[in-house]
């Protein structure tokens, strides 16, 4: 998703106003209806997290397959 930058309404998509997934509180694996920047339609999407031997953690959003 072009600047991975959404929102979760089409109001506040109608204002402008998107935030970065990776800074959002999306939940593990559940998927989110969302309407991106740069997109004229809502898309579905979930964050897959990813955790390493060590503790660290990363985490993509991927559309779910269908």
């Amino acid at each position: 998703m072009p600047d991975n930058e959404a929102t979760d309404s089409k109001a506040k998509r109608g204002l402008g106003q998107f935030e970065r997934l990776d800074q959002t509180r999306t939940p593990e694996e559940k998927p989110l209806k969302v309407w991106a920047k740069d997109l004229k339609f809502p898309v579905a999407v979930f964050r897959e997290v990813f955790r390493n031997k060590d503790g660290k953690e990363g985490s993509v959003f991927r559309r779910p397959m269908t």
